[in-house]
């Protein structure tokens, strides 16, 4: 599980629904939850929070993408390739630290990536799990 640190944005309500948007070391990050900030006493303004995402909600690509519908977006070069029969792995260096990705080994092998190739980590909002900081 990829989990990292951020802060509250901003947070847009309808009906049961939220639209969190946080702040991680200099990226925006988008998600979409169940909740909202009367149900759940972690949901404000300015609050640490954590975001989680599993290894196999990131997609990959390696160049910028135009006409597609997920927003939240990481720039970062490949550090470290295990190559399987059906899935294999990747971990990513970006901005906010490690980030690991399983995908099929096809895709993998038609992306032409090596160490060091710059990428973008991909992430949809209904795909990216809060949960209350721990201090």
């Amino acid at each position: 599980m990829n989990s990292f640190k951020c802060q509250i944005e901003s947070i847009e309500v309808s009906g049961n629904l939220s639209l969190v948007t946080v702040f991680c070391k200099g990226v925006l990050l988008k998600s979409i939850i169940i909740e909202t900030p009367q149900s759940a006493d972690y949901l404000r303004i300015g609050n640490d929070i954590n975001i989680h995402f599993k290894e196999t909600e990131v997609i990959i690509s390696d160049k910028e993408l135009t006409g597609i519908s997920l927003c939240n977006k990481v720039e970062g070069k490949v550090a470290n390739i295990e190559l399987g029969n059906l899935l294999s792995k990747i971990e990513l260096e970006t901005v906010l630290g490690q980030i690991l990705v399983v995908l099929p080994t096809e895709s993998l092998k038609s992306l032409n990536l090596t160490i060091d190739s710059e990428v973008y980590a991909w992430v949809k909002t209904t795909e990216v799990m809060l949960s209350a900081y721990e201090y």
